[in-house]
């Protein structure tokens, strides 16, 4: 017996319902397929992961971190994907997911060549003359390293936020190695022109010998910050704006985890 023109209609309009709702309910399912083995997902909807360019995140069993990250190439976005060991500084593996520069040339940055040249290397990294800074606080320094005994005060630390003209000068003499302890390879120092009115009159007095300074500011000029020198990454030839934005892709994910994940 042949079913009627309207039972047909009817079974093929239930068929493409079913066919939707099927679709729909498997878009999780294949997000979570598509993301297997990847780790545990970190959430990060706590933190400014925007301003870093940061999609995703994942705890790999090992303690490292894979990181989803993004950045501004020639005339596309760049995303990469990058699995940092367990202390979160150097680089397991980097890989291009998606660009969209100029085929043939910056798209060059997909193929392994370019992105061999991260396994192994500790971050943040630079090509060519790139700013190798963290996007947020512009940092390209690690954590603090007090001097003097255990337990003395120490100064604040040096605010590499600060735009003062001071502070400014300071970098650009220690950055250009007209200062002594650039150029005997220690440490940038506090500069007494990030202390307020009052401390700096104490340092100038303690310096002057008028008075006996606390420890905190008899101190401050062993009080550091630890540099960190960027790791040069050879970029495609020919595409030197794509290789710098995913290299720049690649800090962003490292400074994230730093800055924001604490690790």
């Amino acid at each position: 017996m042949k079913a009627g023109k309207g039972s047909q209609t009817a079974a093929a309009v239930c068929m493409a319902v079913l066919g939707l709702a099927a679709a729909y309910g498997a878009t999780p399912l294949y997000n979570g397929m598509k993301n297997a083995g990847k780790g545990t997902a970190v959430d990060i909807s706590g933190k400014n992961a925007e301003a870093y360019q940061v999609d995703s995140v994942w705890q790999q069993p090992g303690g490292g971190y894979l990181v989803h990250a993004s950045s501004e190439g020639f005339q596309s976005t760049i995303q990469v994907e990058v699995l940092f060991d367990g202390t979160g500084d150097q680089i397991q593996k980097v890989s291009v997911l998606s660009q969209g520069d100029t085929e043939g040339i910056g798209s060059k940055i997909t193929e392994e060549g370019f992105a061999a040249g991260f396994a192994g290397v500790k971050a943040p990294v630079q090509v060519g003359d790139m700013d190798a800074a963290s996007p947020v606080s512009a940092v390209v320094t690690g954590g603090m390293v007090p001097a003097g005994p255990e337990g003395s005060a120490t100064l604040p630390e040096w605010d590499a936020s600060d735009k003062s003209a001071e502070a400014a000068a300071a970098k650009a003499l220690y950055d250009s190695q007209m200062l002594d302890s650039s150029l005997e390879g220690r440490p940038l120092t506090m500069a007494i022109a990030d202390l307020s009115a009052e401390e700096q009159a104490v340092v100038h007095m303690t310096q002057a010998g008028l008075i006996e300074g606390p420890a905190a500011l008899s101190a401050a000029a062993e009080t550091t910050v630890t540099a960190v020198t960027p790791s040069p990454v050879d970029g495609v030839t020919g595409a030197t704006i794509s290789s710098k934005g995913a290299a720049t892709a690649v800090n962003n994910a490292y400074y994230f985890i730093k800055e924001e994940l604490g690790q």
